[in-house]
């Protein structure tokens, strides 16, 4: 039971900094976007190419997040989905 509290505590903290960086990640986008005088329809694609240049920088052994929401181990530089 001890550990189960600890857990259900870190995972309570881990959801909460998830769902901030979430929200700085969309404040940043709809910036960009309204620097560049894009329109709301532009953000799925601001969120795409954010999402790609951080794959391109990411280091091999690295998870990261497909567009299709699945996970995988980086292996290398060309990694594809």
């Amino acid at each position: 039971d001890k550990y189960k509290k600890k857990d259900a505590a870190f995972r309570k903290m881990v959801e909460a900094l998830v769902e901030q960086e979430n929200h700085n990640r969309r404040i940043i986008y709809q910036r960009v976007l309204a620097l560049n005088h894009s329109d709301r329809n532009s953000y799925d694609d601001a969120a795409t190419i954010f999402a790609k240049m951080q794959h391109e920088k990411t280091a091999p052994g690295t998870m990261i997040q497909l567009i299709n929401g699945r996970w995988i181990e980086k292996t290398g530089e060309h990694d594809k989905e």
